[in-house]
C-alpha cells in the first residue's frame, strides 16, 4: 500500500499558499478601488461646490449680455 499523506500534506500546503496569495491581492485589488472612489467623490464635490459658488456669484453679479 502507498502512503498519500505526504502528496495529500502537499497539496494541502500548496492550496493554503494559493489562496493566501489570492486573498492578498484581492485585498489590494478592493483597497485600489476604494482609493479610487474616494478620489473620484472627493472630485465630484470640488465641482459641486464650484459650480454653486459660481451659481451665487452670477446671481449677484448677472452677466451683461
Amino acid at each position: 500500500m502507498v502512503d498519500n499523506n505526504g502528496a495529500r500534506d502537499k497539496v494541502k500546503e500548496a492550496l493554503a499558499k494559493s489562496l493566501g496569495t489570492s486573498k492578498a491581492t484581492l485585498e489590494d485589488a478592493a483597497k485600489s478601488a476604494a482609493d479610487m472612489a474616494g478620489e473620484t467623490i472627493e472630485k465630484a464635490k470640488v465641482k459641486v461646490k464650484r459650480s454653486l459658488s459660481d451659481d451665487n456669484r452670477e446671481k449677484k453679479h448677472p452677466k451683461e449680455l
